[in-house]
């Protein structure tokens, strides 16, 4: 996980670097802003040979579940999203299986962050796959409910380390379950429970925040500027911008809190220690300092 933070860490510094600034970053930092607010950014890599990462970052993480009963949809949608067009002869996974590329992606509080990394000969391929999945992303209530039953064996996987009980008990100690930032990414068990029941709430999530204007596209290795300016214009220029909700402000922490849990095995004694920092905003000074 620190590892994938350090990444998006790295892309996101290096969109904001200036010339008069840039000294740290050792390759020039192109950027372009389409009509719909799509940032794009390109870092020629030249020397990693026949290879280039298409990144994808969605400004909308679990920290923008705010509905009550509907925590989880963030990381859901990270799941959904490789399933688009399932059972169809445009399928992507196995379209985007053919390029050879290596796919992922994660969830944390205040991004989505997609990653395919291929070879440079794919790429005429590979910017308008991504682009029909952002834009226009096709799935039937059937793949739903097996991906979010997905997401409860994951869950179940992961509570069997106290660390996700601890994290629980953190964010709601700081910001209660009233907002997005009190929960876990995976969301809370009840909720994960439910999510098959959650179709349309999830589908709000998706047209609320995947939107140009919500996102960056952050491409690197052995490719030319103009050329994936070009591409990704083709492909995500008709992509529709929509305002996101209002993230509302937590409660006033009124701190120092501590609680202690116990645990049904016997393991050696945890102690977490945190402290809060304002909400992530892109583009302020606070943001860069905390990335």
């Amino acid at each position: 996980m620190r590892l994938r933070l350090s990444l998006a860490a790295l892309l996101l510094a290096a969109m904001f670097a200036t010339a008069a600034h840039a000294q740290f970053f050792p390759y020039p930092v192109q950027k372009r802003t389409l009509a719909n607010g799509l940032d794009v950014v390109v870092i020629e890599t030249p020397e990693f040979k026949d290879v280039l990462s298409f990144n994808t970052l969605i400004l909308a993480g679990s920290g923008r579940e705010n509905e009550k009963g509907r925590t989880g949809l963030a990381h859901l949608f990270e799941h959904i999203i490789f399933r688009h067009l399932h059972d169809t002869p445009q399928a992507y996974q196995p379209a985007v299986e053919k390029l050879g590329a290596y796919n992922n992606a994660f969830t944390w509080y205040d991004i989505t962050y997609y990653h395919p990394l291929t070879f440079t000969s794919n790429l005429e391929q590979l910017v308008p796959l991504e682009a029909s999945r952002f834009k226009s992303l096709k799935y039937s209530e059937r793949v739903f409910r097996t991906e979010a039953g997905a997401v409860y064996g994951e869950y179940r996987r992961s509570a069997s380390d106290p660390g996700l009980r601890l994290e629980e008990v953190l964010g709601d100690l700081m910001y209660g379950p009233a907002h997005g930032y009190g929960h876990s990414t995976i969301g809370y068990l009840d909720d994960v429970k439910d999510m098959p029941n959650a179709f349309k709430s999830a589908q709000r999530f998706y047209d609320d925040y995947y939107r140009p204007n919500n996102a960056i596209i952050v491409v690197s290795g052995d490719v030319k500027a103009d050329r994936v300016f070009s591409l990704v214009e083709q492909s995500f220029g008709d992509w529709k911008a929509k305002k996101t909700p209002e993230q509302p402000d937590p409660k006033p922490f009124n701190g120092p809190k501590k609680q202690r849990e116990t645990w049904e095995s016997d393991i050696p004694p945890r102690v977490m220690v945190a402290y809060m920092i304002p909400p992530y905003v892109p583009g302020s000074s606070e943001a860069a300092t905390m990335t």
